[in-house]
């Protein structure tokens, strides 16, 4: 077998790897971009909060996200999409962030990125403003939305009233903002504390490829030993 032909039958043999171990394309929606959320998501009020980014593929590549759904009355549901390059590497600074939230009152919608629970905040059905040591007002969530602050991914934080009124100024002129000192967001400090575990999961196929490489010859090599 010359060069050539071997390099084709390694490129064969890793794209079918690649193919076999990368999540299933059959089954997972594509959004392509944000302008698509409004029709793809269901419920107020929802918030959508970005949790992962992933990519497989090697010669062709295929995009992820990892998305929790955090509505009022439901449990947390985490889903898996496939999307575009573009809409994949936008978000690169998003992780923790909500990519898309609707309102239950007027049905109102934004996919501008914002911090997560931007929905709740301020909103007396879920919860109230109390006076902290600092001398600032936090929002806490009332005993029948206890678990929001996990689901949310604030961990042990509590959103002031001026980070409140700073982020309703960003979402109103539409830009993201990240927090009064970049809490949230890749880079923030209560989103590495609390995703601490939950770095960026590059699939490296590369990886995948080698090792599964090296079994296939090992074994291959130990049949042939083992031939009369």
């Amino acid at each position: 077998m010359n060069r050539l032909s071997l390099f084709t039958l390694l490129v064969l043999v890793y794209l079918g790897l690649s193919k076999s171990f990368s999540p299933s394309e059959r089954s997972t929606p594509y959004l392509v971009n944000e302008q698509v959320f409004s029709s793809f998501f269901q419920g107020a009020p929802l918030s959508v909060i970005l949790t992962d980014r992933l990519q497989t593929g090697f010669l062709i590549k295929t995009y992820f996200l990892e998305l929790r759904l955090v509505q009022g009355f439901k449990l947390p549901e985490t889903i898996l999409v496939r999307t575009s390059k573009g809409f994949w590497e936008k978000n690169k600074t998003n992780l923790g962030m909500s990519l898309f939230r609707r309102d239950e009152k007027d049905g109102s919608s934004s996919v501008v990125a914002q911090p997560p629970g931007a929905i709740f905040l301020g909103d007396p059905s879920y919860g109230n403003w109390e006076l902290a040591p600092s001398g600032e007002r936090e929002w806490h969530f009332y005993n029948a939305y206890k678990y929001f602050p996990d689901y949310l991914g604030w961990g042990d934080y509590r959103p002031t009233e001026t980070f409140t009124r700073e982020l309703k100024l960003h979402l109103t002129n539409a830009e993201t903002y990240y927090g009064d000192q970049n809490q949230f967001g890749t880079t923030g400090s209560v989103t590495s504390k609390v995703f601490k575990n939950r770095e960026y999961k590059m699939i490296d196929t590369d990886v995948d490829f080698k090792s599964h490489m090296k079994k296939f010859f090992k074994l291959k090599t130990s049949s042939s030993e083992g031939a009369p």
